[in-house]
């Protein structure tokens, strides 16, 4: 890692977060991509435990289990394990393993790593792309080479990288072996690249907004084969996509933000079911759903929190931004910590403000629930544990670890996994935490 890239997530610490562009390298000539197959979309269980951004339908929501409220260096660490590299994805669990990815810039090395949940050693690594980084001028300076979350269906991982002026997709084997490899969308990057996949049945669905002209894939997740290819303009934002289920139907809609607006399409096609306007063309945070309704915000050009139904009816708005962590739906009530550290309660259906308070820091994780309890993280390794309460804001807990975390953690069967920034006498080192309750 460059001093400069270094030097600006120790500042980042106490700075708020920006969304400024930097100046382009040179465009590179990028091969064409795979034909569409004529693949068929079938019934596939996802059987791991945290196997996408934030879990399970990507909501933030763990099972209730025994899980610490406070913990520090001395308190209720099971084990800690340094990473090599830079990466602010998160770590998703499967089976044994807790796996990341991550990046070594000076040997530009794009790896993933798979270390044992019971102690933190590491099972295997395996070097996905060596070379052909993304120029630092076409990086935010808080931003990585590794910043999309894996995906697991139980049987493989896949891995999103933007490599060699492209988006490439990567399946591995739970022993990180590699299946397949291919190119999802040509890239041209402004700030880099950090939509993590979404599953969907036999698919593995990627969104690739960019300024050269982006697209919504579906790859078949055992052969890798392009199943659709949708596209989604020129336009320089930055979400995830989500799979929402709406009604007794179950009827599923692959929902995106950012763009033209949002927009809902068929995850078995990527026919467009509905644009619904916005009055953000750019956002970060992935949209999630409860009830009935399905909700997104962002900041640029207009600052708006968005509620719509199943059909994109738009039920409410607001002018708050919240752009780089994730909403949260608890029970009726939609939970939001903005980027520079303002929390808030609405009600879900209409949009009422029950509260809001001043958290202090800034923040790019997501918030999540547990036991009827919000956990958030802030960027200098502050964890505010707060009731999901709609009455009130109480807070219950706060715990610090590291001196930087930019990653949402993992959680299942009593313990969180977390991916913080240590600052010692070396520099800036990555390191991985397992909590759980010792006491």
């Amino acid at each position: 890692m460059t001093n400069v890239r270094v030097a600006f997530l120790i500042a980042l610490t106490l700075l708020a977060a920006s969304q400024g562009g930097c100046k382009r390298a040179p465009e590179k000539t990028v091969s064409e991509l795979p034909e569409i197959s004529d693949l068929p979309v079938v019934e596939l269980q996802h059987t791991a435990a945290w196997g996408m951004f934030r879990g399970p339908g990507m909501e933030g929501h763990a099972p209730d289990q025994p899980l610490p409220t406070s913990w520090g260096e001395d308190e209720n660490v099971v084990w800690a394990k340094d990473l090599p590299g830079l990466g602010h994805a998160s770590p998703i669990l499967v089976d044994n393993m807790v796996v990341l990815p991550t990046a070594i810039e000076e040997q530009e090395q794009q790896l993933v790593i798979a270390l044992d949940r019971s102690d933190g050693r590491e099972l295997w690594r395996r070097v996905i792309h060596e070379g052909n980084f993304v120029d630092e001028s076409q990086l935010h300076l808080k931003s990585s080479q590794a910043n999309s979350t894996l995906a697991c269906n139980g049987k493989q991982i896949f891995a999103v990288f933007l490599n060699d002026a492209k988006v490439v997709l990567s399946a591995l084997g739970l022993d990180g072996a590699l299946l397949w490899q291919t190119d999802v969308s040509k890239f041209q990057s402004r700030n880099g690249f950090g939509a993590s996949p979404v599953l969907y049945k036999s698919l593995v669905i990627c969104p690739t907004d960019n300024n050269g002209g982006g697209n919504i894939v579906a790859i078949d997740g055992a052969s890798g084969e392009v199943v659709w290819r949708t596209d989604r303009g020129a336009h320089n934002t930055y979400s995830s996509a989500n799979v929402c289920y709406f009604g007794e139907d179950r009827e599923a809609q692959l929902l995106i933000s950012g763009g033209e607006g949002i927009t809902s399409y068929d995850p078995e096609t990527g026919k467009i079911n509905w644009v619904a306007h916005s009055e953000c063309d750019v956002t970060c945070g992935t949209m999630i759903c409860g009830g009935d309704y399905t909700f997104a915000s962002g900041g640029v050009p207009g600052n708006e929190t968005i509620c719509l139904d199943r059909v994109g009816t738009t039920i409410w708005t607001n002018q708050v931004k919240v752009y780089e962590p994730s909403l949260l739906y608890v029970e009726g009530y939609l939970y939001a910590v903005t980027d520079n550290g303002i929390a808030y309660c609405w009600n879900a259906s209409n949009g009422e403000e029950c509260w809001r308070k001043r958290l202090g820091k800034n923040f790019s994780a997501s918030p999540w629930t547990c036991n009827g309890l919000i956990y958030v993280t802030n960027v200098v390794g502050d964890t505010i544990v707060f009731e999901a309460n709609h009455d009130e804001f109480k807070e219950v807990a706060k715990n610090h670890l590291g001196t930087d975390c930019f990653a949402s953690p993992a959680i299942d069967e009593g313990q969180i996994y977390m991916r913080v920034g240590v600052e010692g006498d070396n520099g800036r080192q990555e390191r991985l935490y397992c909590l759980g309750d010792k006491s």
